[in-house]
C-alpha cells in the first residue's frame, strides 16, 4: 500500500508551543505572585472572561449554601 503524505493547512502542535514560548517569555522573569496575577488578569479579560465569572458566581453561591 503506497501512502500519500497529507498538506496540514493547520498544524495544532505548533501552534499550542508557539503560544506556550509567548507566554513564557512574558513570565519567565516574574516571581510567583506575579504569573498568578498576570494569569488571574488574563482570564478575567480574555475571551471567556463571562463564562468564567459565571462559573465563579455560581460556585460561590453553592459553597456558602
Amino acid at each position: 500500500m503506497n501512502l500519500t503524505p497529507i498538506e496540514k493547512e493547520f498544524d495544532c502542535l505548533a501552534y499550542k508551543r508557539e503560544a506556550q514560548l509567548k507566554i513564557y517569555e512574558k513570565i519567565k522573569d516574574m516571581t510567583t505572585k506575579e504569573e498568578v496575577a498576570y494569569f488571574q488578569q488574563a482570564v478575567e479579560s480574555g475571551p471567556f472572561a463571562e463564562l468564567w465569572k459565571s462559573l465563579r458566581r455560581s460556585t460561590q453561591v453553592t459553597s456558602h449554601s
